[in-house]
C-alpha cells in the first residue's frame, strides 16, 4: 500500500509516496539506510520553484524529519503514556510536537534516550521556503533524532510566540528586499 509522503531535507521538501512497510514506519526507518520515494517532487527552501524526480532513493540519515500519514498501531500493543509538548531545532526546522513517555519519566528524557527517527504527534513544523513562513501541521512527524540541534520542554504560548515573531521577522525582511529594489 502507498501512502503520502513529506521529507524535511536541509534544502528543500522532498514529496510523494512511500510503499508502506509491513512494520512500524519508525522500526523501518531506523533499520534501512534509504528509503525510495515514488513520484517525487522537490520544493526549494531558497527559491521558489519545483522539480519533479520521479522514483528517487533517499538517504535516511539526511532527513531532519519525515511525515506520512500511518494507521494507528495494534491497540493490544499500546500502553498508557503521558504527552509532553516539546520544541526541536533540526536544521532550518523548528518543530513543536508532543512525545509520549511513560508515566514519571518526562517526554525530554525519552527524548534523549531514542535513537535514530523518534515519533512524535500533533506537530507543527516551522520553516521559511523562499523567504515566507511556513507553518505545517501534521498529526504524526518522525524526528531524526541525529540531526537535532537542541530539544527542549515548550509551551503552547512558547509556540504562538514564536510563530508570531518569525512570521514578523519574515516580512520585515521581504519589505526591506523589496524597499531597496525600489
Amino acid at each position: 500500500m502507498r501512502v503520502d509522503f513529506c521529507g524535511y531535507s536541509g534544502d528543500c521538501t522532498i514529496h510523494g509516496q512511500i510503499d508502506l512497510p509491513a512494520s512500524r514506519l519508525s522500526d523501518a526507518l531506523n533499520r534501512e539506510p534509504q528509503l525510495v520515494v515514488h513520484d517525487v517532487v522537490l520544493r526549494s527552501l531558497e527559491q521558489p520553484s519545483e522539480m519533479s524526480a520521479g522514483d528517487q532513493a533517499f538517504d535516511i540519515a539526511d532527513l531532519f524529519a519525515v511525515e506520512a500519514p500511518v494507521p494507528a498501531g495494534d491497540e493490544q500493543r499500546r500502553i498508557r503514556t503521558v504527552r509532553e509538548l516539546l520544541r526541536v531545532e533540526a536544521g532550518p526546522y523548528v518543530i513543536y510536537g508532543e512525545m509520549h513517555s511513560l508515566p514519571g519519566i518526562g517526554g525530554l528524557r525519552t527524548f534523549h534516550a531514542r535513537r535514530g527517527m523518534v515519533p512524535m504527534t500533533q506537530c507543527q513544523a516551522i520553516f521559511e521556503r523562499h523567504g515566507r513562513l511556513e507553518v505545517v501541521a501534521t498529526p504524526f512527524l518522525l524526528v531524526n533524532s541525529r540531526l537535532v540541534d537542541h530539544v527542549d520542554v515548550a509551551t503552547p504560548e512558547q509556540y504562538g510566540e514564536e510563530v508570531e515573531t518569525r512570521a514578523a521577522a519574515a516580512l520585515g525582511a521581504k519589505q526591506q528586499a523589496s524597499d531597496a529594489v525600489a
